[in-house]
């Protein structure tokens, strides 16, 4: 019961007068398990089919709404918008833009780039988006591609999903563990994000010239 008491106060848990449970202001609240048995399971898969032989970090790029399904239109656009931020921050391209036009097919979206004045395009899609809430298992695919807009050639095409789920309970006999929630679907987002786009600055290229 000391045990208890200690771990309690330690994650800032109260005990209520007359009752064994305890109180928190924290939310989630704390699990009082060690983490290879609270900590929810994530996964996350990515495969590069095609780079070119260099970076482009004097590239202008713009970024089209990712593509998604009728029913997940502004989980694309929600998804564009963080891919966008990621690109801003992790730079491997001069510049990025939103370029928040309609497009039918990889040439339409060159012409608009072009006619932006933009050297190449990121467009994205969206086959797999499912939000467990915090307590369901939680994944996204996003399938990206770069053009060359002054050619038309496909620079980049990447692939990556991620996915998170909470651990099972384990009976401990005299209790059982207390998963903690699977991270949102947008912080899974956001981190797919940054993996990629450190794919786009990094890639597999020769050391002396991954970093700038």
């Amino acid at each position: 019961m000391a045990g208890l008491t200690l771990a309690a106060s330690v994650c800032g848990c109260t005990s209520v007068p007359g009752g064994d449970w305890w109180q928190t202001d924290a939310f989630p609240a704390p699990s009082l398990n060690p983490p290879f048995l609270a900590d929810p399971l994530v996964a996350a898969q990515e495969k590069i089919y095609l780079q070119p032989p260099s970076p482009y970090y004097t590239a202008r790029a713009g970024v089209f709404y990712f593509r998604s399904t009728s029913q997940l239109a502004d989980a694309g656009q929600a998804l564009t918008r963080i891919f966008h931020r990621q690109l801003l921050e992790k730079r491997p391209f001069l510049e990025a833009f939103l370029v928040p036009e309609p497009y039918a097919s990889i040439s339409e979206a060159s012409e608009k780039g072009r006619a932006r004045g933009l050297d190449v395009v990121v467009l994205g899609e969206v086959p797999y988006f499912l939000d467990g809430g915090g307590l369901g298992k939680s994944g996204l695919q996003v399938n990206l591609k770069v053009v060359e807009v002054k050619t038309g050639r496909l620079l980049w095409e990447i692939t990556d999903a991620a996915s998170a789920a909470q651990r099972p309970l384990v009976d401990l006999w005299v209790t059982e563990t207390r998963p903690r929630p699977t991270p949102s679907i947008y912080a899974l987002a956001e981190s797919l994000a940054a993996r990629m786009c450190e794919t786009l600055k990094n890639g597999s290229y020769a050391a002396s010239t991954a970093k700038r």
